[in-house]
């Protein structure tokens, strides 16, 4: 993932101070700058959205060992429980492949309950530990499940090491930035007919309109760690059976996607869009009877470390 943000003097800034939003979702991403050098505070905020991911994808330009440390405390006079589910990949030097590590976890897992942490008053927890070797990648989608909207300061920083508290405090020579969203989820509703023509419909995924950061406007390009769920409606209209096809395709460079398709688990090779060329691997085909009309559910996510946008491709191939 490079080149996603927006440049603004203002980068440094906000990655450091500490603001709040009441919202019922967030999305944290952090990889701004992806690759890094010496400790420091990514960002603080105040965390009160029921639904939180943080996605966080990092290189380690230094010739030392870096740590991604996240921390989470509550500031509140009540206990308040809450349900976390972590999905971390790396070190490793190909980052195309901690990013497709990462985001299988998350997607295998997306159905499990995750682990309950009751956080008491005025306690922090750890969170996230990450060692970055030097010249390696390391990636993570961490989901916090917070019914009770309470505020909580969450910490993510860059760190030598468990006793180096002090370095991470200070500001680093290129300042880190937190992006920040107000939504993690995009539900997609489409009907697609098929009539006596061949047809083929796009759903782009990680495309414009993209994120915006809600305290700037700063966009991240391609979606990344936002969950489509797309819903189609496929119906046929004729008086024959419709062999459909779900194919998945890369739109800026090469790209690995992982797809849930009515409860079903499928994740495509290495694929890359070339100048006169486009890869395709399918994912699915169905057989649509006459005037039948079908529901199919897919759930996918713009990965780190891949290439986005891409898009889904459905077509028709055949009476």
């Amino acid at each position: 993932m490079k080149k996603n943000w927006l440049a603004l003097s203002i980068v440094g800034l906000l990655g450091l101070c500490s603001v709040s939003l009441q919202a019922s979702q967030a999305l944290l991403v952090s990889n701004y700058p992806e690759e890094i050098t010496e400790p420091g505070t990514i960002g603080k905020v105040e965390l009160n959205a029921s639904s939180n991911r943080i996605m966080y994808y990092h290189k380690n330009g230094a010739k030392k060992p870096l740590f991604i440390a996240i921390t989470l405390r509550n500031p509140t006079s009540k206990v308040v429980e809450l349900t976390i589910k972590k999905a971390l990949a790396g070190p490793d030097v190909d980052g195309l492949f901690v990013g497709h590590l990462s985001t299988r976890q998350w997607m295998e897992t997306f159905f499990d309950s995750g682990e309950t942490l009751l956080l008491f008053p005025g306690i922090q927890t750890q969170l996230v530990w990450h060692l970055i070797k030097p010249d390696t990648v390391s990636t993570g989608l961490i989901d916090i499940t917070n019914p009770q909207q309470a505020t909580l300061n969450l910490a993510i920083r860059v760190v030598e090491s468990s006793e180096d508290n002090v370095s991470a405090l200070n500001r680093p020579r290129q300042p880190f930035r937190l992006g920040w969203f107000t939504t993690n989820t995009q539900v997609i509703e489409k009907t697609i007919t098929f009539n006596d023509s061949t047809v083929v419909e796009d759903i782009p995924i990680g495309a414009a309109p993209f994120l915006k950061d809600h305290r700037d406007g700063a966009e991240i390009k391609g979606n990344y760690a936002l969950l489509y769920d797309i819903r189609l409606t496929l119906e046929n209209t004729t008086a024959y059976s419709r062999t459909v096809q779900v194919l998945f395709s890369p739109l800026g460079g090469i790209a690995r996607g992982i797809f849930m398709i009515d409860n079903r688990f499928i994740e495509t090779a290495f694929l890359r869009q070339k100048k006169e060329e486009v890869e395709l691997q399918k994912l699915e085909t169905l057989i649509l009877k006459p005037y039948e009309k079908r529901l199919i559910d897919v759930l996918t996510l713009p990965q780190a470390g891949s290439f986005y946008p891409a898009q889904l491709v459905i077509q028709s191939i055949s009476k």
